[in-house]
């Protein structure tokens, strides 16, 4: 049963003192201060008072605690203090610091309520339209979330099937990657995948690794085929050579050798993505893609997109996606400092990846040079919208 007492600290801390007579050393207090009103407790609002350690033959308790009064809450009389110890080994949170905006669950940090998982940050939602954003948040973004922040990638198994260990920080870059160029287009950030989710993605990465190759039916006579890592391989994005989740990102966004569909940015880039799950062993990797719980609300996709947009993240050829786009729809481009357009040659996409999409390819990037990029021949009426290319350093 819990309760509240109102507490004279100097009381208890004398009593402790008292307790603690006979022995010799240092010590850590802790008392939990209620924060709230005493009609009801929530343990996510208590807040930690914590004290510095002391040396008991040194001590003074009256002139360190003099007239100071705590609310303190009681579901035993060990909540008076705590002695820091060794962590609780049977909570699975126990010896877990999680990010700023979060707390965590079964051993798991998940983002407060109202924050979303940005590869590991928990970030309030941006709303801001690109196309309203200054070369200067842009550029804050592109230098805040694209450097790799893991000191190890992957740990390989005991035997030769062992799927092996991914180390959290790689799947928080791979998944920061990915939020990363879902900002600059104007979508909704993606959750990280659940465990189980992120089991058949590495199932997955193990056998594209052990057979040398990437098929997205792998057959069953495949070196270390299981069921979950073949189910794992028919819903994602697959690459090799890549040494990092991350680096798997920009593999999939560029998406060179797949001019007709540029179906691993597509998935990246469609609106309704919501979880990405990452396998990755050796240079292979597995991004599950089939998650679309996403509510984003835009009616079209650029890439580049419109507003400041960094030049070391123009990868591979630029394009449109639309469920107004068709046979009908072409682009035109005008360099605006000095009038002139741009030949470019309009390629309407395979179906079956995400949405409607035409690519198209000005050739250059100029930082510094705003490119006016206009679509026509969409069921939905003409779009025009401005680039502006930037140099944001890294």
């Amino acid at each position: 049963m819990k309760i509240s007492l109102k507490i004279n600290i100097n009381l208890c801390l004398w009593l402790l003192f008292v307790l603690f007579a006979s022995c010799e050393g240092f010590y850590s207090i802790s008392v939990r201060e209620d924060t709230g009103d005493n009609s009801g407790f929530d343990d996510n609002t208590d807040s930690i008072v914590e004290y510095e350690s002391f040396e008991k033959d040194s001590f003074d308790f009256q002139e360190q605690f003099e007239d100071e009064i705590l609310d303190i809450q009681l579901e035993n009389s060990s909540d008076i203090f705590d002695i820091i110890s060794e962590p609780d080994s049977s909570d699975p949170c126990s010896g877990i610091v999680c990010w700023e905006h979060s707390h965590c669950v079964s051993g798991r940090c998940y983002c407060d309520d109202g924050y979303v998982d940005v590869g590991g940050a928990c970030r309030l939602p941006d709303p801001t339209d690109p196309e309203a954003r200054t070369e200067e948040q842009v550029c804050d973004r592109w230098r805040s979330d694209y450097p790799e922040l893991a000191t190890w990638i992957w740990h390989e198994g005991a035997s030769e099937c062992d799927p092996g260990e991914v180390s959290e920080e790689a799947r928080n870059d791979g998944v920061r990657r990915i939020n990363l160029f879902r900002w600059l287009v104007g979508l909704e950030p993606v959750t990280r995948g659940a465990p189980e989710i992120e089991s058949s993605e590495q199932s997955c990465a193990i056998m594209m690794l052990r057979n040398g190759t990437i098929n997205h039916n792998p057959p069953s006579s495949w070196n270390c085929y299981t069921s979950e890592g073949a189910r794992g391989a028919s819903s994602s994005n697959l690459a090799m050579g890549t040494p990092t989740p991350a680096n798997a990102i920009d593999l999939y966004i560029s998406d060179w050798g797949n001019e007709t569909t540029m179906g691993h940015r597509r998935w990246i880039l469609y609106p309704p993505y919501s979880s990405a799950a990452i396998g990755h062993a050796g240079s292979f990797n597995c991004l599950h893609v089939f998650s679309w719980g996403g509510t984003s609300s835009r009616r079209w996709v650029a890439f580049p997109s419109p507003g400041p947009y960094p030049v070391q993240g123009v990868l591979g050829s630029w394009t449109f996606s639309s469920d107004g786009v068709g046979s009908s729809t072409s682009v035109s481009i005008i360099k605006e400092s000095n009038g002139a357009t741009i030949p470019v040659q309009t390629t309407l996409l395979a179906g079956g990846y995400g949405l409607p999409t035409v690519s198209f390819d000005p050739h250059e990037a100029v930082v510094g040079e705003t490119y006016a990029v206009t679509v026509t021949g969409l069921s939905g009426g003409d779009v025009t919208y401005r680039i502006k290319i930037v140099d944001c350093g890294i």
